[in-house]
């Protein structure tokens, strides 16, 4: 398996198999599970969230809800507490409220205009090309968060800080023209 994948696959999968057995998963529905178990924690906080790996506190929300399904269970209640409710945009919203969520999509806003900005105005093929892999990374990255992803991909650091070196490329050359 080691071969195939990297550690943290490897985590990942071992924390989720527990889930497709039928003492910890009775539900076929469980990522539809852990986003009710997010919303229940989002509605305690909503603007500043309730911070990272708070399993006590959630739990506790769930237990005080008195709701009957897969939301009682303590793997699902981690894996939201740990980030992981399969939805980015819900797993930042749990541990930073609104205002992270805000500043996250902003963050995210910012990278697909200066990718789209350094394709348009740029006058090196090089950069235009650049440009446009960032833009379709960005596009890419908004899809995916409603399925997982978010901050915790190491992936995203990586292409900010290709976005960064091109633009600041760019402005060196005089060969970005601020529009």
């Amino acid at each position: 398996i080691g071969l195939f994948f990297k550690g943290s696959q490897i985590e990942r999968l071992l924390t989720v198999l527990p889930l497709l057995g039928s003492e910890a998963g009775e539900s076929p529905f469980w990522r539809v599970e852990m986003w009710k178990i997010a919303l229940i924690a989002i509605k305690a906080n909503p603007i500043f969230g309730i911070g990272y790996g708070r399993f006590d506190f959630i739990q506790q929300l769930v237990q005080s809800q008195k709701l009957q399904s897969d939301l009682s269970n303590p793997l699902l209640i981690r894996l939201v507490a740990q980030g992981g409710a399969h939805n980015a945009y819900l797993s930042i919203a749990v541990g930073l409220g609104i205002i992270g969520l805000t500043i996250y999509i902003f963050i995210l806003f910012l990278g697909l205009k200066f990718s789209l900005s350094i394709y348009r105005y740029s006058s090196s093929v090089i950069l235009k090309k650049v440009g446009l892999w960032l833009f379709l990374y960005f596009i890419l990255i908004f899809i995916t968060n409603f399925f997982g992803g978010g901050i915790e991909s190491i992936g995203i650091y990586w292409f900010l800080g290709i976005l960064s070196a091109t633009f600041n490329i760019l402005k060196r050359n005089n060969t970005y023209i601020n529009q």
